[in-house]
């Protein structure tokens, strides 16, 4: 191209972060900065995403990065911001999220999941409840995102009651119609709780799950943590059904079977 403007190099960019050569992307940053071709958010945004390779982080480039945003007022807006967040949480720089985040003027439910997404990353679920109860006394509704983290964090902790709670929560009050991803959770929950039964009765009662195998992947798992053999063939013949190539099914199976031929040998 003969010239170029500041969308042109946006495309280049946005698609050497979409396949993760990060490197290359800040080549491009850098010659269109030598261009005078002044970036604006959304590359800024793409290669604050970019910043989340460990090869770039080592080199620091996440703080140059911020000092550029800085100084062209960019911290605020609600899209670098959030990218921001997510950048150092996924650093593990929580102290630098938190602040980046309490510049954002105008929170919206995407930058409250990614700061929630990221401390359930870390493993501080509590921190989570507390964030999602801050959220939504400050009038943000949570979305489908939100209750997906909920749910994973009660399926974590073994919170069955909270768990139950949000599910309904989500369908009843905020009219979110539940994807497979929080049926899976719910099923977890149940699972790691020894409720592996009504986890199957969950299962075969939503209609979605006839052809995806993700929904019996975590009970079989709670088949297996549980000792619950005759339930686990069950549901491993479901799977083969689904898909009888499923590795990890195989796996699981071996392992349940191992660990009741261990016990009948130790009697």
């Amino acid at each position: 191209l003969q010239n170029r403007n500041v969308i042109t190099w946006g495309a280049v960019i946005a698609g050497f972060i979409q396949h993760d050569q990060g490197h290359d992307a800040f080549c491009l940053f850098d010659r269109m900065r030598k261009e005078n071709i002044e970036p604006n958010e959304f590359i800024f945004a793409c290669m604050l995403k970019g910043c989340c390779s460990p090869g770039l982080l080592r080199f620091g480039f996440s703080r140059i990065l911020h000092g550029w945003v800085i100084d062209r007022s960019l911290e605020l807006n609600i899209v670098v911001g959030t990218t921001l967040v997510d950048m150092y949480m996924k650093c593990g720089e929580t102290i630098g999220a938190h602040q980046v985040f309490d510049l954002v003027l105008v929170k919206s439910v995407d930058s409250w999941n990614t700061l929630m997404s990221g401390y359930a990353q870390l493993g501080k679920y509590e921190t989570v409840m507390n964030l999602c109860n801050r959220m939504i006394g400050q009038g943000v509704v949570p979305d489908i995102i939100t209750f997906s983290l909920l749910l994973s964090v009660c399926s974590h902790t073994g919170l069955l009651d909270e768990g139950q709670t949000y599910f309904k929560t989500m369908m009843k009050i905020y009219g979110i119609i539940p994807s497979m991803q929080h049926h899976v959770s719910v099923v977890d929950l149940f699972g790691r709780s020894g409720q592996v039964d009504i986890a199957f009765t969950l299962i075969t009662n939503v209609a979605t799950s006839v052809d995806n195998i993700s929904i019996w992947v975590p009970l079989l798992s709670a088949c297996h943590k549980w000792g619950n053999v005759e339930l686990a063939s069950l549901v491993f013949k479901h799977m083969m059904q689904l898909n009888e190539c499923h590795t990890a099914s195989y796996v699981c199976m071996s392992n349940i079977y191992a660990t009741l031929y261990n016990k009948s040998e130790k009697l």
